[in-house]
């Protein structure tokens, strides 16, 4: 017994054995969630580090590169345990059963729900944990032995000039052909990015809602239980089978 699962873990990946690194920028957890369960990225049992827009929505993609821009500086201006007073939690009840009448952790300049963080009611308990995330972020892009996929999942379209802010961002830090952008696009159409290293994966939102509704549970226990759930069988061989043609070159 011992023998398979030392098998098992050796199979697992980890920083070491990839030689890159992805780095999720939301605008929600699905960019942790499925590189991790097609193991491109590591858990964190093997070392992986959580970093800031990992889990939780950040509905405000804006918000995202301008918290980048200024290092983080106002990532905490407006954060408080309450509730998010915006248009979106209409989505969030839709897309992802929440509870607007629960309380959690809201940003309403980045338009953010840090949803995971229910349990914490006390800002410096919060502060802490991100304070620990935001470094290990600039930990990991600044580190150039390993190339970057900055991966983010989208329901509304990237525009081109926010492609260009973000990449010059990043530029103070990297060197230029040390990473890329991918981005899960989840809007109700197709588009492209005229850049060679920004990728689209154009999973409109029908393929996503299709899921949804086809599976009597959240889409991270339907992607983690597949297998079960042809719908997300689908979404999740769609898009993983396209992040492996970018990554992996195969």
């Amino acid at each position: 017994m011992f023998n398979l699962i030392q098998k098992f873990l050796d199979k697992r990946p980890t920083e070491h054995n990839l030689g890159f690194r992805i780095i999720p920028l939301g605008t929600y957890c699905l960019p942790r969630v499925i590189s991790t369960l097609s193991m491109l990225k590591p858990r964190k049992a093997s070392g992986e580090k959580t970093l800031p827009f990992d889990l939780g929505f950040f509905w405000n993609f804006d918000g995202i590169i301008d918290t980048l821009d200024n290092e983080f500086k106002t990532f905490y201006d407006d954060v408080e345990f309450g509730y998010l007073n915006h248009d979106k939690t209409r989505d969030l009840e839709v897309l992802f059963d929440f509870n607007p009448n629960a309380k959690h952790w809201v940003s309403e300049k980045l338009t953010a729900v840090f949803n995971h963080e229910y349990m914490m009611t006390d800002i410096n308990e919060f502060k802490n944990r991100y304070d620990k995330r935001i470094e290990n972020f600039y930990e990991y892009i600044k580190d150039e032995k390993y190339e970057l996929y900055f991966l983010i999942a989208s329901f509304s379209e990237l525009k081109q000039s926010q492609i260009t802010r973000l990449k010059n961002i990043i530029n103070r830090y990297r060197s230029k052909n040390s990473y890329n952008l991918i981005v899960i696009n989840q809007s109700s159409h197709s588009y492209k990015i005229n850049d060679k290293n920004v990728y689209i994966i154009n999973e409109t939102d029908e393929k996503f809602d299709k899921m949804l509704r086809a599976n009597n549970t959240n889409w991270a226990d339907a992607l983690k239980r597949k297998d079960a759930f042809p719908d997300a069988k689908k979404f999740y061989n769609d898009v993983t089978d396209n992040l492996k043609k970018i990554i992996l070159k195969i």
